[in-house]
């Protein structure tokens, strides 16, 4: 037994040295590449700081900050819509990125007729005047605004809230915009692009042919004048900054050579106004709601369409860099957006509120339509802000988990394979709705509604 001990500690101190030499090596060499790694910064360090400091003494300009708190915004009105334009939190976990329209940018909203373009910035106007010391500048290229309706939005025409001008020509519009920046507005609504003219078309003779790109030319060459003055302190007093809301219009692609393909539909102004925008909002009209009354005329019962849903995709977005995310509002007649109604109809896609045909229900709250517990949410503001943080929780949740390869594989195939119908735009088209719609009861609607709603009033 001694001599088994003896054995046993000669062997293992050789060993002991042989495991130290290896692991001493190993510390060392990260010790020694960490000193050499800590010089080349250094190094470049001192660089761009002398960069820095040249490009200030020669320029007058800073390097940009790096910022991780929410970006500066202005509401644009609806709760769904400001969570789907950047509603995901900002890097330090303390608010949204940007929950509205943001400051110092251009964003443009688009669609087709009576889609609600014009309700959505008037909406916004109306958060922005709400706030101290707000104020709006809206540009009426199209001379056509209803101040009656704009104030049922809750719009104040208010001097001390509100610049409203309806410019002739393009560039009365522009020397507008610059005095409402040096203002410090804090949004500047174009109503709209389509309709602003420059000067030189509006006065040559009607018998002389109009000339190709005007108004492109002349967006393209001013647009690069705007960016600049919404990022210059000089020009734009505002120390939040101002936002810019662009109204356009869709137009027709015209293709002589076969069958369109793609996208057939463009917006007014160019390409230059796309590349330029921060953030691009298609709004489609979806479908109505009716209701049942009497004819006075004929005293017969009639459906009549009271308002209607109207469906807001993110078509181009630098704020989070996705683009595709959809949302579905509800524009009341009258009234604007009703953020009551579009609530219930996204908290029983989510299913927050339980929908059994006609019957609404969520916790101890019951009704037997879809305008009697938007009544229970208008009487009950707390059960409204409950619902909506739920409902936004299920929509961040759901946004986690997104599963679109199927229809990634099929447009794919479509463009390989020069399918018509596979377009990223008949593709949405198709699925407009989907996660947002909910059943019109079966006695309001009928086939002679259908084709009312295809036509459809104005919003």
């Amino acid at each position: 037994m001694p001599v088994k001990k003896v054995e046993v500690v000669q062997d293992t101190k050789p060993e002991a040295a042989k495991l130290a030499k290896p692991e001493a090596a190993k510390v060392a060499k990260p010790e020694a590449k960490k000193a050499s790694v800590s010089a080349a910064d250094i190094e470049t360090s001192k660089r761009l700081q002398a960069a820095r400091a040249s490009i200030f003494k020669h320029t007058g300009k800073k390097d940009v900050e790096v910022t991780k708190t929410s970006m500066p915004h202005v509401s644009s009105g609806s709760f769904l819509l400001d969570y789907l334009i950047g509603g995901v939190l900002a890097e330090d976990g303390k608010a949204p990125l940007c929950p509205g329209y943001p400051r110092r940018h251009l964003t443009e909203v688009y669609g087709a007729e009576a889609s609600g373009k014009t309700t959505a910035a008037l909406e916004a106007v109306a958060a922005v005047q709400q706030l101290p010391g707000g104020s709006a500048m809206y540009l009426d290229f199209e001379h056509s605004l209803t101040q009656k309706y704009a104030r049922s939005i809750g719009v104040s025409f208010s001097p001390d809230k509100l610049l409203l001008f309806q410019p002739d020509t393009m560039e009365d519009g522009w020397k507008m915009f610059l005095v409402g920046l040096k203002a410090g507005v804090d949004i500047i609504v174009i109503d709209s692009v389509a309709a602003m003219t420059p000067r030189d078309e509006l006065d040559k003779d009607l018998d002389k042919a109009a000339k190709v790109g005007a108004q492109a030319s002349n967006l393209s060459s001013n647009l690069k004048k705007v960016i600049s003055w919404l990022d210059n302190p000089k020009i734009s007093s505002n120390p939040k900054g101002t936002a810019v809301v662009l109204i356009n219009q869709t137009r027709a692609v015209i293709n002589t050579n076969g069958p369109a393909r793609g996208d057939n539909e463009s917006t007014a102004g160019g390409k230059a106004l796309k590349f330029y925008c921060f953030l691009r909002i298609k709004f489609t009209k979806i479908r109505g709601e009716f209701l049942k009354r009497k004819n006075p005329v004929t005293g017969k019962e009639q459906s009549y369409q009271y308002g209607n849903h109207t469906q807001a995709k993110i078509v181009k977005s630098k704020v989070d860099g996705t683009s595709g995310h959809t949302t579905d509002i509800f524009i009341r007649y009258g009234q604007g957006i009703d953020d009551y109604y579009s609530l219930l109809e996204a908290a029983v896609a989510t299913k927050v509120v339980r929908r059994n045909g006609a019957i609404n229900a969520y916790g101890t709250y019951q009704a037997p339509s879809k305008d009697k517990f938007r009544d229970i949410l208008v009487k009950n503001p707390s059960l409204f802000e409950e619902i909506k943080q739920k409902t936004l929780a299920a929509i961040r949740a759901d946004k986690g988990e997104p599963d679109q390869s199927e229809n990634e594989i099929e447009d794919m195939m479509g463009t390989m394979f020069g399918d018509e119908d596979a377009s990223d735009e008949d593709a949405s088209e198709d699925t407009v709705g989907t996660a947002m719609e909910s059943e019109i009861e079966a006695e309001d609607f009928t086939q002679a509604d259908a084709s009312d709603q295809e036509s459809g009033a104005e919003g």
